[in-house]
């Protein structure tokens, strides 16, 4: 897995489903790298607008961006070019892979030498969905990328409908439950941070 030694780290964070949580994953790795360095720049990229979310833009670590998984813009596509790490949200269903694998070959559009590339995927649990429906599709995610060393899949953390997250604290004003499996989901993330 690629280690960062250096800053700054850029890091995407792509889906092509709707509603699938890009902005609340992208908060939630910038809290947990804020127990880590607290210059930390967060940047949302999407169609609309370019935002920095947070302050210390002049000893920014971090860069962390919410793209658009289509990267139609050109702003997309620079960021896609400069990111060490990728995480993709997708909803855990039948046409995950299908999604997996067009967002990674969008990404390999604009990211030369992509083999470097860390791409971690964030299975999101459907509120309807059974724990037996949940658990095969996990398996099918983890059979089908347990050979790409590129590839770490993520635990599948529930989808929260009433997740807030102030830009300034990036804290989440949920239940502790919620938060304490968020934090779990997101430690592999952190882990691959090292700034030495």
């Amino acid at each position: 897995m690629t280690k960062f030694n250096q800053p700054p780290v850029t890091i995407s964070v792509l889906a092509l489903s709707e509603k699938v949580g890009k902005t609340t994953t992208a908060y939630f790795i910038a809290a947990n790298l804020l127990k880590l360095n607290h210059n930390v720049t967060i940047q949302r990229v999407d169609q609309d607008d370019s935002v920095i979310l947070s302050n210390n833009p002049d000893q920014q670590q971090f860069n962390l961006l919410d793209c658009t998984a289509t990267l139609d813009t050109q702003q997309d596509q620079t960021a896609i070019q400069h990111s060490q790490l990728f995480v993709i949200p997708v909803f855990l269903t039948a046409y995950s892979i299908n999604e997996i694998e067009q967002t990674i070959a969008k990404i390999s559009e604009f990211k030369q030498q992509i083999a470097n590339a860390s791409i971690f995927i964030l299975p999101r649990k459907i509120e309807s969905q059974g724990s037996d429906t949940a658990k095969n599709l996990y398996g099918l995610l983890r059979n089908n990328y347990k050979n790409d060393s590129r590839i770490v899949l993520l635990p599948t953390i529930p989808w929260v409908t009433n997740l807030k997250v102030s830009p300034n604290q990036l804290s989440a004003a949920d239940s502790s439950t919620s938060n304490e499996q968020l934090s779990k989901a997101y430690a592999p993330v952190v882990d691959q941070l090292h700034l030495d």
